[in-house]
């Protein structure tokens, strides 16, 4: 790549390779072919993709929280008692926990 400017790059014609489409990005991130980008300028296009959490990894997040809540009592008003059995399993999942499928 070349530099035209400042945070601005541009492909060598020569070296034979191009940049991934939005479409291509969105793949990367695990959002599904037909998930739709509304977007005027395919710069935020670009933007929004790049900026956006991955499906994936937020229903691995959100799995691990629900699980984690799972076992929380509930009073008989609706507030919820925590004991310190529940604030270590609520401790218990971590970042390195997450598997993608």
């Amino acid at each position: 790549m070349v530099k035209i400017g400042k945070d601005k790059w541009k492909f060598e014609k020569e070296a034979g390779v191009r940049r991934l489409s939005v479409r291509e990005c969105a793949r990367v991130q695990t959002f599904p072919d037909d998930f739709k980008f509304l977007y005027k300028n395919i710069n935020d296009g670009y933007k929004m993709v790049g900026n956006a959490v991955p499906p994936l990894l937020a229903k691995q997040i959100a799995e691990q929280i629900k699980r984690a809540f799972e076992n929380i009592p509930v009073g008989e008003y609706g507030d919820i008692h925590i004991n310190s059995q529940m604030e270590e399993e609520c401790n218990l999942f971590t970042i390195s926990d997450l598997e993608l499928s």
